[in-house]
């Protein structure tokens, strides 16, 4: 028989049986146990020298998985207007890549845990901002005409406004969302 030390958290009995409720009266009805993201610990980023990030999208209804066409490549910008939290942020093309996530070095904190701890890039490409999904959950993208995309593991220009959710999408009242305004 095994010995455990007197700091070992694990359960050594069976499974718990589902659904259960939790010590916060919350439904669970899987294992909502995840392992550790050390993907970014430690590890020097080099985002000039990135290369093309592969699409891994999976079939989830409603959402258009094609190409996004939204922006439009004839017009330059020269402002993104992001609000979080009722805070405006003026993001120019002067100015240096913006990084989402939930680090604590991350441009604009996100308080979700369905975002991952670096979620999103945003920086300017040829005067069009240009939004990077480097995220496990993936982006929610909500637009001016009410149409959702869903963004993961890729690049994507942005144009017009509307609304980003984090892991989760913009209607959903968990989501920690940014409303933004190309301008």
């Amino acid at each position: 028989m095994q010995m455990r030390s007197a700091h070992d958290r694990r359960r050594w009995g069976p499974p718990p049986g589902y659904p259960f409720f939790d010590s916060s009266n919350i439904l669970v009805r899987e294992d909502r146990r995840r392992a550790p993201d050390r993907r970014v610990s430690g590890i020097e980023v080099s985002w000039k020298h990135s290369q093309e990030l592969e699409t891994l999208v999976g079939e989830q209804p409603g959402l258009d998985h094609s190409p996004p066409d939204i922006a439009d490549q004839g017009s330059s910008v020269n402002r993104l207007l992001l609000n979080h939290k009722n805070t405006v942020i003026n993001l120019t093309e002067d100015g240096g890549p913006m990084l989402l996530g939930r680090t604590h070095s991350a441009d604009i904190r996100l308080g979700t845990t369905y975002a991952s701890r670096v979620h999103l890039r945003i920086e300017f490409v040829d005067g069009q901002p240009m939004l990077t999904d480097v995220s496990k959950n993936g982006t929610y993208i909500l637009t001016d005409d009410n149409r959702y995309l869903y963004l993961s593991k890729r690049k994507m220009p942005l144009s017009g406004s509307g609304m980003l959710g984090f892991g989760l999408p913009p209607a959903d009242p968990r989501a920690d969302t940014i409303q933004f305004t190309c301008l």
